[in-house]
């Protein structure tokens, strides 16, 4: 048989081996063994290295029914060979299943075909789960999680136990305490006021000086919160900040001389969560001046960077917070190292970062431990929390690490790479989307078919399991896409052939016209700040607006943001009129800017419902597999999700989308949530991808619903939106996100930076390698905000255009924005729309994010993302700075060059460098030759040159801020 294998390893074939118990599939170089009865994977084989990818318990398939019961392939029932294809059939009482293996070159594709005989078919897995060994183990790459990341890496760590990962666990919601440990502690529970969001200004008590030093008063008065977690009537006998007669922070003594703290607030955004951090260290640094000679010296930070107890901030910016207080902090990694700080006399102060997360003492629940807390407070002991409702969960530890389970879409892609026993194999699905939008009408096989998946460690090793969610009624037959097993291609030369098999090949000049394209990946997209964006202020701030900004319009909405949708026109009356807004469209082109209005077509609001939904009445509404319409809820504002398929909701979103083409014409269409609109919840765990409603051509058509709506809006105008999946590639111009839980703009987007261990897993640019030819990529168009030169480094590594939300009525918030400006033309301008070539990312010191290079056509990027320089030749890059090289540009952020050191935040143009520094400052920047002189506005400027590196004095001026300098170079 080898003989045989070796003379025609050009065609692709199977063979079936002579003993029963086996079945062996290959073709060029690969092979398949199956397990002859049960057509279970058993091996796979390429260059004659073994994989260790075989099939778990389950089978070759499994399929889970409309009761929860899962069905799994038993025995062959036939097998029937036809060239380079196997089709192995079973029977089962459940339902019959054929599964066609197809041999190809260098790839092998399963595919199914089943007819339920008892209940309905929901789900289907096909090859079935795959497991295999953590010490095979080079990499696996996925994309898992939508607003957190651009795509992971997993190396062998990820999949063994958790205990061997590393020194620090990773930690779950063990246990839900409730009210029962407060309860336990005060006699009475916390006030709890719901779930609303208000940031809003509170009351600085005057005894607030007593804990605080007057350097630290001031971070009480920055601070804004929604106070819906106050403490009750006689919780509280000292108070820092009050809402009205209620105390959102402060404490109690029970009676002794320590302290228990907290503050009383519902997720609170990251600048609040920062702001109560360093009130906390600061009440510990006024503690340690006035205590000097206590024998309580010792402060503890209950440190669980990883999991779901993990703190907002993240414990990296803890540490940092207690080292710029001058507190020296010992770190508490488990509950045995708890229970030693709070039973020590030499302990001065806890800390309880995980907000309404803790952990508990060995033996002991929560309730339980508000013993041992109590009579360490009596003793003299400062215990102090972060925010929330405390103690409400129970952390327990989590044995393994998983991505969760998330579906596609929710995640960018139904894609999987392994680099096993140092050889690559890709697992993916291929289905193209080649109909007609609402084909699916007519065509039950015009419908697309998402997929859920989980990949992870279990005590069988690593495994991935998959499945297509489908709707399989009893008695009709069901052929699910193809998945397909691909051979040797690198994780990136895989994410193309991905792309090639499923026909996203739209590329970014292909969408637009050039002017536009041109336009767009000049102009920063500007987003007015909440609060302060009616009509007419957004007019005064047109004239500071550079050529070809993105003038990103929200505030306008009929009934509020999130209310009354579908219906957003008239504008509200606070924002203006529609003669007003015409007026204000009419002006922003004029002026050389791009109008994109946002837009959210994706729900229906309640609280009041909009004169549409009244209209339509809840038969437009999504149904869930019970036949119950679905409803849903963002920061407190709720609605219900809809059926894309019904003439009501159709009809609305034409509505709509004429309004914003004809009525008040628009550069692009802003569509909230169309490119997030997931088939399984990652955050509820449950799927939310099946739809009852008559007017569903079929349940599980949820998703083609939302792709059908956007490839049609798609014909009329360009189209941005929230995220997205590969499906919308082709359709969508812009996409806004995956950044979030990188860049942490706002603390609902959650981070990417304490779901893993560090050690365990890196980032791997599976949107930028998929997608950055083919969609202008930024961040989040409302949470996005790049107001830091960190921010800045992070959008330039992502190949991201920039947003911003600054104040450019102001002179520091004017000169901000044209800064991101010069960048956005100068340097992002130049890699939009070109292909990935090359992406690292290296890990810094005390859990920073580290160094970050990447190449985007012929532009390279080294973004330092930690807190000291970097070298780069003679160039040295500063903390949170980037630099960046291209054909006909040079620009950077940099503490030094050659032997000059100075503000170096550049961009150089042929003979212009613009600085962005504070008047009367030294400038740095790279030059490869002698300049005969530098000339401002203000005229010529003073400077030394030595061996390619500049050193100039700024002319001074009025105010202290920085601003952008325009210098000619003289030759």
């Amino acid at each position: 048989m080898k003989k045989f294998l070796a003379l025609f390893l050009f065609l692709p074939l199977f063979c079936l081996a002579e003993e029963k118990e086996r079945i062996s599939v290959s073709g060029g170089g690969y092979e398949l063994r199956l397990n002859g009865a049960t057509g279970a994977l058993e091996s796979v084989c390429v260059d004659g290295k073994e994989l260790t990818l075989a099939s778990g318990k389950k089978g070759l398939w499994s399929a889970r029914l409309l009761d929860g019961s899962v069905v799994s392939a038993g025995k062959i029932s036939k097998i029937k060979r036809d060239g380079k294809r196997l089709v192995l059939s079973y029977e089962t009482g459940a339902l019959t299943v054929s599964v066609t293996i197809t041999a190809e070159e260098d790839f092998v594709d399963f595919q199914a075909e089943l007819t339920p005989r008892g209940g309905d078919v929901i789900e289907f897995s096909v090859p079935g789960r795959l497991e295999f060994s953590p010490d095979a183990v080079g990499g696996v790459v996925c994309h898992s999680n939508v607003t957190t990341n651009i795509g992971s890496r997993f190396n062998a760590k990820f999949f063994r136990p958790v205990r061997e990962a590393g020194k620090d666990l990773i930690w779950k919601k063990d246990k839900v305490i409730g009210e029962a440990a407060v309860r336990k502690l005060f006699g009475s529970p916390f006030l709890n006021l719901g779930n609303h969001y208000r940031d809003i200004p509170l009351t600085v008590t005057e005894e607030a000086s007593k804990w605080l030093l007057p350097e630290d008063m001031k971070l009480l008065s920055e601070i804004r919160l929604t106070p819906s977690r106050p403490f009750g009537d006689g919780q509280a006998e000292i108070a820092l900040l009050k809402y009205k007669d209620k105390v959102v922070m402060g404490g109690t003594r029970f009676g002794g001389s320590g302290l228990f703290f907290r503050t009383g607030t519902f997720q609170p955004s990251n600048a609040s969560c920062r702001k109560i951090m360093e009130v906390i260290a600061g009440m510990i640094r006024k503690r340690q001046l006035e205590a000097a000679e206590s024998p309580r010296k010792r402060v503890a930070l209950i440190f669980l960077p990883f999991g779901i107890g993990a703190p907002k901030p993240e414990l990296r910016e803890w540490l940092a917070a207690f080292r710029k207080a001058s507190v020296d902090v010992e770190l508490i990694r488990n509950p045995e190292e708890l229970e030693r700080a709070l039973h020590s006399p030499e302990t001065a102060a806890v800390i309880n970062p995980g907000n309404e997360f803790c952990l508990p003492l060995p033996g002991k629940d929560l309730v339980g431990m508000m013993d041992d807390l109590k009579r360490f407070v009596k003793e003299g002991g400062y215990w102090f929390e972060g925010s929330g409702y405390s103690f409400y969960y129970q952390l327990g530890v989590q044995e393994y690490m998983t991505t969760k389970r998330n579906g596609v879409p929710g995640a960018l892609a139904d894609f999987f790479h392994f680099e096993l026993n140092g050889k690559n194999a890709a697992l993916y699905a291929v289905q193209p989307v080649s109909w007609e939008p609402f084909a699916g009408l007519k065509d039950r096989k015009a419908v697309f078919v998402p997929s859920v998946f989980e990949l992870g460690g279990s005590a069988r090793g690593g495994f991935l399991e998959r499945a297509f969610m489908i709707y399989a009624e009893k008695g009709r037959s069901f052929q699910t896409p193809v998945t397909r097993l691909r051979f040797r291609k690198n994780a990136l030369e895989s994410l193309k052939t991905f792309a090639e098999d499923n026909r996203i090949e739209k590329k970014l000049e292909e969408k637009v016209p050039a002017e536009l394209l041109r336009a767009v990946s000049r102009g920063v997209m500007f987003h007015p700040r909440q609060g302060r964006t009616s009509e007419k202020w957004t007019r005064r701030a047109l004239p500071f607006l550079p050529e070809n900004t993105i003038v990103h319009v929200s505030q306008y909405l009929k009934g509020g943001f999130d209310k009354q949708y579908p219906d957003h026109l008239p504008p509200a009356k606070w924002w203006g009129t529609m003669e007003g807004f015409r007026s204000l469209v009419r002006e922003i082109r004029e002026r050389g800017l791009l109008f994109m209005p946002y837009t959210n077509n994706t729900w229906w609001c309640d609280n009041p419902r909009g004169p549409t939904f009244l209209a339509a009445g809840e038969d437009a509404l999504q149904k869930d597999l019970s036949g119950k319409p679905m409803k849903e809820a963002y920061a407190g504002n709720g609605g219900w999700k809809i059926c894309m398929w019904h003439p009501a909701v159709r009809r609305a979103n034409d509505s709509l989308l004429r309004q914003f083409t004809e009525d008040l014409p628009s550069d692009i269409v802003f569509q909230d949530q169309s490119g997030v609109r997931q088939c399984f919840s990652v955050s509820w765990q449950k799927a939310t991808g099946y739809d009852r409603n008559p007017a569903s051509p079929a349940p599980h058509a949820v998703t083609e619903g939302f792709l059908s709506q956007v490839r049609r809006d798609a014909k009329r105008i360009p189209l941005a939106t929230e995220e997205c999946w590969w499906g919308l590639v082709n359709a969508e111009f812009m996409v806004c996100g995956f950044s979030g839980g990188i860049c942490q703009f706002m603390s609902w987007q959650g981070s990417v930076w304490n779901k893993w261990p560090e050690e365990t897993w890196g980032f791997f640019p599976v949107l930028l390698g998929l997608t950055h030819d083919k969609l202008v990529l930024t961040h989040h168009d409302l949470a996005g905000d790049v107001n830091s030169s960190a921010r800045i480094a992070w959008t330039l590594a992502l190949g991201y255009s920039m947003v911003s939300r600054a104040d450019v009525l102001s002179p520091a918030g004017r000169e901000w924005f044209r800064w991101l400006d010069c960048i956005q033309k100068a340097v992002c301008s130049r890699y939009t729309g070109k292909e990935l070539v090359s992406f690292s990312h290296e890990r810094g010191k005390r859990m920073e994010p580290g160094v970050v290079r990447a190449v985007y056509g012929n532009v390279s990027v080294v973004a330092n993302l930690s807190s000291e320089p970097l070298r780069e030749g003679n160039i040295e890059i500063a903390p949170e700075g980037f630099l960046v090289r291209s054909s006909g540009v040079t620009a950077g952020v940099i503490s030094g060059c050659g032997k000059f050191a100075g503000n170096g935040a550049f961009v150089a143009e042929d003979s212009v460098v613009n600085l962005f520094a504070a008047p009367g400052e030294q400038a740095v920047f790279p030059l490869p030759y002698s300049p005969r002189g530098l000339r401002s506005e203000a005229g010529p400027l003073k400077f030394r040159y030595e061996n390619g590196a500049v050193l100039c004095t700024l002319p001074a001026a009025e105010g202290t801020h920085k601003r952008l300098w325009k210098i000619e170079i003289e030759r």
